[in-house]
């Protein structure tokens, strides 16, 4: 009796990973096609070569996604999430941070070299000639904008920032901070060109000053 429930109880183990094996596998794709994006570019990238890294055929591929188009959509898509505001807060120790270190942070972070920020400004010349890609990264662009205005909306409430100024406008100005650091850092701007970390946060602590209210809680 102990033994067949041993077996049942194993029968059901295995049936439960097998259950999982596709997601698992589809997961593992999307991380390996991620990786290509970073280490070859975007536009190198191969379906053969992502579904060597997982172990799998081209035709595993294929089976989840009918053409390369889909394959590479839904891996940019996994990769542009990485770099939203509410996915890089945790590891920067700031996702039960205050409105004002939240966007602290993510400023003080631009200095830093994000390789799956890469992949966002590679796709850019894509998007001119590809309409899925485009589509792809405008949706990326619209939620990255939405997260930022969520911070900038809790700053105004929170009393950091005067609420005449416009949540879209600050909202678009941290974004075009955002690709336009990561371009220069990227391009390889000689060192003497780039602003120390204290430097950099002591300038944004300035700008974010411009925009607060006459009377302001402590930061």
């Amino acid at each position: 009796m102990a033994r067949s429930s041993r077996l049942t109880h194993a029968h059901g183990d295995t049936t439960t990973r097998r259950r999982q094996d596709p997601e698992t596998t589809t997961q593992q794709l999307l991380e390996a096609a991620s990786r290509e994006f970073i280490e070859r570019g975007y536009e190198a990238a191969r379906v053969s070569d992502i579904a060597r890294r997982v172990g799998v055929t081209a035709g595993a591929v294929y089976g989840r996604w009918p053409h390369k188009t889909d394959v590479l959509v839904a891996a940019l898509e996994y990769t542009l999430e990485k770099t939203l505001p509410e996915q890089e807060l945790p590891n920067l120790g700031g996702a039960d941070a205050g409105s004002f270190d939240q966007l602290a942070l993510l400023g003080a972070n631009l200095l830093a070299f994000n390789p799956y920020k890469d992949v966002v400004t590679q796709v850019f010349g894509s998007a001119r000639n590809n309409e899925a890609i485009r589509e792809c990264l405008l949706e990326h662009l619209d939620e990255d904008a939405d997260q930022l205005s969520r911070i900038v909306d809790q700053m105004k409430e929170d009393g950091f920032v005067d609420a005449g100024y416009s949540t879209a406008a600050i909202a678009f100005l941290c974004q075009a901070l955002g690709i336009g650091a990561h371009l220069l850092i990227t391009a390889k701007l000689p060192k003497r060109r780039i602003p120390s970390e204290d430097e950099w946060t002591t300038l944004l602590a300035a700008l974010i000053g411009a925009v607060e209210p006459d009377t302001q809680p402590d930061a």
